[in-house]
């Protein structure tokens, strides 16, 4: 409990007690702000052995008894692989994606920073907890790692949300994907992957679906440096009623913004598309598809004229 039991005349002591208990249940069932620095005052300084303990001890709360796990204001530096949030009720909250960062060390290698995987088994399961207010940045990360490994999961929701300077070898700024089932429903709002290998990737391994249906990407935003990759489909990923709502900036030679390589006939069907991007290089590449990836009865506009490149050779649509 963050509540301090009362002291005084026993009568009194008793009957605030009481309130307080009360209280607590009511914020409890209400989904409450759990505050990570109830682990330690300290957290959110840079401490890296003192940030994953609390990291730790909050998402295993969280999964256990649902609830907002709240990040404030501050660098959030773990050097270990936190737990997976696998309870729908949970969700992470910081100060502002300009307030809260969490920044891995280089002790972070191959692995994920947050990673969610509810593992709905019908279509009636609650929804995933949203992750909001929040900057990831793999500056110190090590090869490989993934700022959110996200999937399995339903009605999910990025808000505020910056993925940024995961740039080594393999590395991925947010992974969507399906190991046991699906990932429907999710939405984006002013969700940003800037400066990473692959700023977000979409793949199925296991037993999970294809589908990555029914999605909102609102505002979903790709900062693509020379030789990354904005937006990359794979391994049977699909986009199935879906609303693309997605903006970039691609600068640098070997630089792709979309690039479509599940190898399903029907990579993108009966989408709604609002997609722009400016290129700021003659061999900056638009949106490429693989011979077996179509973009099937989707309507919109998808405009990468931007930024002084006017030529078609750049995308293949």
């Amino acid at each position: 409990s963050s509540f301090s039991a009362a002291t005084g005349p026993a009568e009194e002591v008793a009957a605030l007690n009481d309130e307080i208990e009360a209280l607590e249940a009511w914020l409890e069932k209400a989904g409450a702000l759990y505050n990570v620095k109830n682990y330690s005052s300290s957290v959110g300084t840079g401490n890296a052995a003192l940030d994953t303990a609390a990291l730790t001890a909050l998402i295993t709360f969280l999964n256990a008894s649902g609830g907002i796990g709240f990040l404030p204001a501050g660098l959030f530096k773990p050097n270990a692989t936190l737990p997976t949030i696998v309870n729908p009720g949970a969700s992470l909250m910081g100060a502002g994606s300009g307030a809260t960062m969490i920044q891995p060390t280089s002790a972070v290698t191959a692995a994920d920073v947050l990673r969610v995987q509810n593992s709905p088994s019908s279509y009636t399961d609650e929804a995933a907890g949203p992750i909001r207010g929040i900057t990831i940045d793999g500056t110190n990360a090590g090869v490989g790692a993934v700022g959110l490994h996200y999937g399995d999961s339903n009605y999910g929701c990025f808000d505020d949300l910056v993925v940024q300077n995961f740039t080594t070898t393999g590395a991925i700024g947010i992974h969507m994907h399906n190991a046991t089932y699906w990932t429907e429903r999710t939405t984006m709002l002013r969700t940003i992957l800037k400066n990473n290998t692959t700023g977000m990737t979409f793949d199925v391994s296991g037993t999970g679906t294809n589908s990555f249906d029914y999605m909102n990407m609102l505002d979903l935003e790709f900062q693509v440096h020379a030789g990354q990759t904005g937006l990359y489909m794979g391994s049977g990923s699909q986009f199935l009623g879906c609303h693309l709502g997605i903006i970039g900036n691609v600068a640098g030679p070997g630089s792709t913004f979309i690039h479509l390589n599940s190898g399903t006939f029907n990579a993108w069907v009966n989408c709604f598309c609002q997609i722009r991007a400016e290129l700021d290089s003659s061999t900056a590449l638009g949106l490429v598809t693989a011979a077996t990836d179509t973009i099937t009865s989707c309507h919109g506009s998808i405009d990468m004229s931007l930024g002084g490149f006017t030529g078609s050779a750049g995308n293949t649509y």
